[in-house]
């Protein structure tokens, strides 16, 4: 498949590069905010090949282009550099909250569907060959401790993942939204935040 060709066609379909305000995907669909959907024929994209089929959901038009939607949305953007964050005149457009808030919380989470359910696939097979089944690996054994590092890892550092995401969709630097995160994981801060004590200096008792 040619997505040079698919992303040509499709930008022309949807109005021209000038009608796209963002443009996102998930694992299987691009995700587009676009300016004016009135003229746009659904049967006449869901015609150009490498397309699947198309959805409207939550503002955004939405082409399903399957497991290669990252080499179509590449294509997409030599041809047309497009920004992942919404316009100014998008900003300033009045919508839904219900609906904007979904799309944030989508657009943050979405990236990351695979990743969790890579961790989530580990932590069952862990439970299945640990002691509570199969007895197969001890939970002190190096192959358990290894594979539990490997389900935990994405749940442990996920405010990170968070970061990059929600960074991407707001449209704001993404080294400094990971360095917010990665403090808040730092192991002194937490320990610091969940004791009793409080350091000297702040000690006010006579």
């Amino acid at each position: 498949m040619d997505y040079t060709i698919t992303a040509k066609k499709l930008i022309e379909q949807l109005g021209g590069r000038e009608n796209v305000a963002s443009l996102t995907h998930c694992m299987t669909r691009l995700r587009f905010v676009l300016k004016d959907e009135s003229s746009i024929d659904d049967k006449l994209v869901e015609e150009i090949p490498g397309v699947m089929g198309v959805a409207k959901k939550g503002g955004q038009y939405q082409v399903i282009i399957g497991n290669n939607v990252a080499k179509c949305y590449a294509e997409i953007n030599k041809l047309y550099p497009i920004s992942d964050s919404a316009s100014s005149e998008q900003k300033k457009e009045k919508r839904n909250p219900i609906t904007v808030a979904l799309d944030f919380i989508s657009g943050c989470m979405t990236p990351m569907v695979a990743a969790i359910t890579a961790g989530g696939l580990i932590k069952v097979l862990l439970v299945v060959l640990g002691p509570s089944l199969l007895n197969a690996l001890s939970t002190t054994s190096d192959t358990y401790i290894i594979l539990n590092t490997f389900g935990d890892a994405i749940f442990y550092f996920l405010p990170i993942f968070v970061a990059i995401t929600a960074s991407k969709k707001l449209g704001c630097n993404t080294y400094l939204a990971v360095l917010i995160a990665a403090v808040l994981l730092y192991p002194d801060l937490i320990t610091l935040l969940s004791g009793d004590t409080r350091p000297d200096c702040l000690d006010l008792s006579l």
